[in-house]
C-alpha cells in the first residue's frame, strides 16, 4: 500500500488531499465532462444546439456555438492558469483554493437556470467563470499537494489530484446519462450541481493547515511551518526539514529577489522552463480533452452504433479512474520520467491505429465492415486512456512542480498550466471544425509531407547557423588568410543564402507552370539533399568553399520552396479550411526554426567539430519526402488548367477533399478557364503592365516585404486529429527522452541544480542520494576527452 503507516501519513493530511482533490481537482473533471453527452445519442448536440439556436437568431453553425461553450471555458481556463502564480504567491497555496471554491458556487448559479431564464448568455458567462476556477484550481492544487506531502508518497498523493479530475469527468458522464439528466430542460442541474463539492470544500478547508513550505519561505513564519510540517507528517524530521529550507533560502538570497521576468531570462531556468512547458503541451496535444469533450462525436465517425456511444463514453470514464489508481502506486515505484516515457509509446501505437481504423471507417458504407472497424477504434480508444492515465496523465501536474525551488516554482508553473490551457483551447477548436471539414488521409499525409519535407527546411536553414556563430567565424578565420574580417565573412554566409533565395523564388513560377505543384516541390528536395551535403563536411574536408557553396545550393531550395509549397498548400485544400491549411506552411517554418535552435544548442551539436552536422541534417527531412511525396496527389486545378486532364483533376480532388462536390469544383474551374480564354495569353512581362494587376502585384509585394522588414528574420537568424496527436507526442517523447531527469525521491534543489546545467541524459533511475544521470555532449566531457587523447 502506497499510504502504509510507516510513509508519514496522518489524518490531518489525508483530510487535506481529500478536501483538495474533491473541492477542487474533482470540479475540474466535472466540468471538463459535464458539456460532452448532451443530444447523444440520437442527435450529435441536439440540446445545446436547440437552446442557442432557439435564443440566438443568425447565429453560427450549431458545431461553432457548441464548440463556443468549451472555447470560452478554456480561454479562461487559461487567464485562471496564468493568474494563479500571482495569488500562490500572495495569498497562499490554501487560501487561494479557498478563494476558488467561491468562483466555483457563482458559476454554477450562473448556468443552472439559464434553461429556465431562456437566456444562453447565462450558460456562455457561467462557463467562463468555471473556466477561470478550474485555471486556477490546476495551477495551485498540485502546487499544494506536493508541498504538503512525505517526500516517500509525493508522486502519489500528487497522484491524486488527476485521481479526482478523472472521477469528476466520469461522475458527469454518468449524471448526463439520457436516463438520468440528458433532458432538454434538466441538463442544466446537471451543470449547477458542480457547486455541491465547491460548498463542502469552503467549509472544511479551513481547518487545513497551509503549505509548510509556503509558511516558512513566503510569510518567514517559522513556528507556523513548523506546527504545519508536524500536523501533515509523522515520519520526517521537522528539524531536518527546516534546515533544508534555510539552505535553499540562503541559496535563493545570494541571487536578486525572484520576479516573474526571470522566468524568460534567468539560464538555470531556461531547460526546467522548456521541459514543463513541453509536458504540459504533449499532454493537450495528444489529444485527450478532444476525447474528453469530444468522444461521442469520435466514436460516431468511428462507426459506433449510436445506441452504443453514450454507454461506451461512460466505460471511457470508469476506465480513465482505473488505471489512474493503479498509477498512483506505479508513481512511487518506477519513477516520474519511466511512466512518462514509455506508456507514451503505447498511447503512439494507440492513435496509429485509430487513424487507420477512423479513416477506413468514414469511407466504408454501412455494414459489418463498418461495425467491426467501430467496435476496432472503440478497443484502441480505451488503450489510449489507459497509455494516458498510466503517464501523461497524472505525471506532468506533479513532475512540473518538482522541476524547481521554491521561488520560481508558482510562476513556473501558472506559465506552464497556462500553456496547456492554451494548447487544449487549439485542440478543442479546431477538432469539430476540421472533423466536418472534408479532410481525408490523403489530404494529411499531403499537408505533412509538403511541411516537414519543404517549409520545415526553409525555416531549419534560416535558424541552423544563428548559435554556432562563434565557431562558424573560427572555422573561417582558419583557412581564410589575408581575407575580410571574420564578421564580415560569416554575414556573407547569410547574404548568399539570401540571394540564392531570391534567384530561386524568381525561377519558381516557371517551374510550378512547366513541371507542376507537386513535381517541383520533388525536384527541390533532390536541391535540398545537394546542399545538405555539399555544406555537412566542410569542417572535416578543411574547406569554408563547401559551406558557401552548400548554402547558395540550400539558399536556392528555400526560394523554390517559399515560391511553391504555399501555393501548392492554397490549391489542394478544402475552401472551409484553406487558410488553416495554408497557415501550416508559416507553422512549419517557425517549427523549423526551434528544432535548429535546440540542435545548435552547446550542450548539443554546438561545438568546434559537430556544427557542420546540424547543417547536413537538413537533407534527412528532403529525403523522407522525395520517397513519400510521389504518393500525394498533383494539384486539381494544375491538372485541369494547365495539363488540360480533367480525369486526373478529378481523381486528385476526391482524394484530397471529401465534402465538397467534385462536379461543381470542375465546372467553376470551367468557367474560369472561359473567362481566360476572352483575355490574351499571359505572359510574364504582363505584371508590370497589366492595369488589373497593378493593385494585387503592389499588395503581394508590400505583404512580403513588411514580413521581412518586419525584422523576423533577423530575430531568427481527422483521421486528422489521431495522426496531427501522434506527431506531437513523438516529438515531446524525444525531448523528454533526452532531457528530462528523473524526480523521484529527490529534493527540489537537487533537481534544479541538474536542470541549470542541462545536458542529455541516459534513462537510468536514480534517487537524491545516487549519482545524477550520465551526461553527453558537456563541455567538461569534451574537455576530458580532448585532454586523454593528447
Amino acid at each position: 500500500m502506497v499510504f502504509c503507516s510507516d510513509s508519514g501519513v496522518t489524518p490531518v493530511l489525508i483530510l487535506t488531499v481529500f478536501v483538495t482533490c474533491f473541492g477542487s481537482s474533482f470540479v475540474i473533471g466535472y466540468n471538463l465532462g459535464i458539456m460532452n453527452l448532451p443530444g447523444e445519442p440520437c442527435n450529435p448536440l441536439q440540446v445545446v444546439k436547440n437552446f442557442t439556436s432557439k435564443y440566438i437568431k443568425d447565429a453560427p453553425s450549431p458545431a461553432f456555438m457548441y464548440a463556443l461553450v468549451s472555447a470560452v471555458f478554456v480561454v479562461a481556463g487559461a487567464i485562471g492558469s496564468f493568474s494563479s502564480g500571482i495569488l500562490a504567491e500572495s495569498l497562499g497555496r490554501r487560501n487561494t483554493l479557498l478563494m476558488n471554491n467561491a468562483f466555483s458556487i457563482a458559476g454554477a448559479i450562473l448556468t443552472g437556470p439559464c434553461v429556465v431564464a431562456e437566456s444562453p448568455a447565462l450558460l456562455y458567462v457561467g462557463r467562463v467563470v468555471t473556466g477561470f476556477n478550474a485555471g486556477i484550481s490546476m495551477g495551485v492544487a498540485s502546487l499544494y499537494l506536493t508541498e504538503v506531502s512525505p517526500r516517500d508518497i509525493r508522486g502519489a498523493v500528487g497522484a491524486c489530484h488527476q485521481l479526482a479530475v478523472t472521477i469528476g469527468i466520469t461522475v458527469a458522464y454518468i449524471l448526463t446519462l439520457d436516463q438520468v439528466l440528458n433532458t432538454e430542460t434538466l441538463w442544466p442541474l446537471a451543470v449547477g450541481l458542480g457547486a455541491v463539492p465547491a460548498a463542502i470544500s469552503m467549509f472544511l478547508l479551513p481547518i487545513c493547515p497551509e503549505s509548510p513550505r509556503f509558511l516558512f519561505t513566503n510569510k518567514k513564519n517559522e513556528y507556523e511551518a513548523r506546527k504545519a510540517f508536524v500536523k501533515m507528517n509523522s515520519k520526517e524530521d521537522v528539524d531536518m526539514f527546516i534546515g533544508e529550507l534555510r539552505e535553499e533560502m540562503e541559496t535563493a538570497q545570494q541571487q536578486p529577489k525572484f520576479k516573474f521576468s526571470q522566468i524568460f531570462t534567468r539560464r538555470d531556468l531556461r531547460m526546467p522552463i522548456l521541459l514543463a512547458c513541453l509536458i504540459q503541451v504533449q499532454q493537450q496535444l495528444s489529444g485527450i480533452n478532444a476525447v474528453i469533450t469530444y468522444s461521442s462525436t469520435m466514436l460516431r465517425t468511428a462507426g459506433l452504433a449510436n445506441d452504443k456511444i453514450q454507454y461506451c463514453v461512460v466505460g471511457i470514464g470508469a476506465f480513465n479512474v482505473v488505471v489512474t489508481v493503479i498509477s498512483v502506486s506505479l508513481l512511487e515505484r518506477t519513477g516520474r520520467r519511466q511512466l512518462l516515457l514509455w506508456p507514451a509509446i503505447v498511447l503512439s501505437l494507440s492513435l496509429l491505429v485509430l487513424t487507420i481504423t477512423v479513416t477506413l471507417a468514414s469511407q466504408l458504407p454501412d455494414g459489418n465492415g463498418a461495425k467491426t472497424l467501430g467496435i476496432v477504434s472503440a478497443v484502441f480508444i480505451f488503450v489510449y486512456i489507459g497509455a494516458f492515465a498510466i503517464g501523461l496523465g497524472p505525471v506532468p501536474g506533479l513532475i512540473v512542480s518538482e522541476l524547481f525551488r521554491q521561488e520560481p516554482r508558482a510562476a513556473a508553473y501558472a506559465l506552464s498550466q497556462g500553456i496547456q490551457w492554451l494548447s487544449n483551447l487549439l485542440v478543442l477548436i479546431s477538432y469539430p471544425s476540421i472533423d466536418n471539414a472534408g479532410v481525408t488521409p490523403m489530404l494529411v499525409l499531403t499537408v505533412f509531407i509538403t511541411t516537414f519535407g519543404s517549409s520545415g527546411l526553409v525555416g531549419y536553414n534560416t535558424g541552423v547557423l544563428n548559435l554556432p556563430g562563434d565557431n562558424i567565424k573560427n572555422f573561417i578565420s582558419r583557412f581564410v588568410q589575408g581575407g575580410p574580417g571574420a564578421d564580415f565573412m560569416y554575414a556573407l554566409v547569410s547574404a548568399i543564402f539570401v540571394v540564392a533565395g531570391a534567384i530561386g523564388s524568381f525561377s519558381s513560377g516557371v517551374m510550378a507552370e512547366k513541371l507542376g505543384r507537386r513535381n517541383t516541390l520533388l525536384m527541390n528536395n533532390a536541391i535540398a539533399i545537394i546542399g545538405a551535403v555539399i555544406s555537412g563536411p566542410c569542417v572535416f574536408a578543411r574547406s569554408p568553399a563547401l559551406l558557401y557553396v552548400g548554402r547558395v545550393v540550400t539558399g536556392f531550395n528555400a526560394g523554390i520552396t517559399l515560391g511553391v509549397a504555399s501555393l501548392y498548400l492554397t490549391e489542394i485544400s478544402p475552401r472551409d479550411i484553406r487558410g488553416a491549411i495554408g497557415a501550416c506552411h508559416q507553422l512549419a517554418l517557425t517549427l523549423g526554426i526551434l528544432i535548429a535552435y535546440i540542435l545548435t544548442l552547446d550542450v548539443v551539436l554546438n561545438t568546434e567539430t559537430l556544427w557542420p552536422v546540424a547543417v547536413g541534417l537538413s537533407g534527412v527531412p528532403a529525403a523522407i519526402s522525395m520517397f513519400v511525396l510521389p504518393f500525394c496527389p498533383e494539384s486539381p486545378r494544375f491538372l485541369f488548367m494547365n495539363k488540360g486532364n480533367e480525369h486526373g483533376a478529378r481523381k486528385a480532388f476526391v482524394k484530397l477533399n471529401s465534402k465538397e462536390d467534385v462536379d461543381m469544383f470542375i465546372e467553376e474551374l470551367k468557367e474560369e478557364m472561359e473567362a481566360a480564354k476572352r483575355r490574351s495569353k499571359f505572359k510574364c512581362g504582363q505584371i508590370f503592365t497589366a492595369k488589373d494587376l497593378r493593385m494585387p502585384v503592389l499588395l503581394a509585394c508590400l505583404i512580403q516585404v513588411q514580413q521581412q522588414l518586419s525584422g523576423i528574420n533577423a530575430a531568427a537568424i481527422g483521421g486528422y486529429s489521431f495522426l496531427i496527436f501522434l506527431v506531437f507526442v513523438v516529438a515531446c517523447w524525444i525531448v523528454f527522452f533526452l532531457y528530462l531527469p528523473e524526480t523521484k525521491n529527490r529534493t527540489f534543489d537537487d533537481v534544479a541544480e541538474e536542470l541549470a546545467t542541462p545536458h542529455i541524459v541516459v534513462g537510468k533511475n536514480h534517487s537524491h542520494k545516487e549519482k545524477s544521470s550520465m551526461q553527453l555532449f558537456t563541455r567538461q566531457n569534451f574537455a576530458d576527452e580532448t585532454q586523454f587523447r593528447a
